[in-house]
Formats: C-alpha cells, structure tokens, sequence
C-alpha cells in the first residue's frame, strides 16, 4: 500500500489520497450527490459483488455497524443459475459463461 501511496504522490503528482469503500462512497453520493434534495435521514447500501454481497444501513450519515450482513451470493452465483435456467429450457450454455455475463449485465 505504501508503494502505490508513493506512486500517487511522486508519479501523478496527487495532494491527497483518500482510501475508502465502495459502500461509504455509494452513501455518501446518496446523501450529497447533485440529484439529492436535503439530507435523508437513513439509507440502505447495497453491494452485490462478484462472490458476495454487502448490505449496510447508514441513519443519520453513520454506519449501523451491528446491523452490517455479508450475503455469500454474487454476480458469479446469479450467472451460474441464469445458464442452468437457460441451459434447462432452451440450449446447453453451460460452458458460455462470458456471454451469459454479458446478457446478464446489459
């Protein structure tokens, strides 16, 4: 981490760094972002990622830390089951997983 700091600030010539999460940077665009009309008073985070999910509640700009759930289902997960529903009642794609993604995403 210390090398890809010193990247940053030799290299691009950055004045600052700020390391952060998906999550926090999600909640915060929610609550500050251009779309946004005054501040709610909670929201809801969810992360689906490609092995698991996270699910964070934010009341009054905070974290509700006990109430923070890692779900072990994925993008991976959900493309797996579309190519068994596919493969079940059309063609056999269980080897096309690049192209199941691609149908998934778009």
């Amino acid at each position: 981490q210390e090398a890809m700091l010193e990247i940053l600030y030799e290299e691009y010539d950055c004045d600052a760094v700020c390391k952060t999460t998906a999550v926090d940077l999600a909640a915060f665009n929610y609550t500050h972002g251009e779309d946004s009309t005054g501040k709610p008073l909670c929201c809801l985070v969810v992360d689906v990622g490609y092995s698991f999910t996270h699910v964070v509640p934010f009341i009054k700009g905070g974290k509700v830390k006990e109430a923070i759930r890692r779900i072990d289902v994925g993008g991976k997960l959900l493309t797996n089951h579309l190519k068994e529903i596919i493969s079940y009642r059309q063609l056999n794609v269980m080897d096309e997983s690049y192209e199941i993604n691609q149908v998934k995403e778009d």
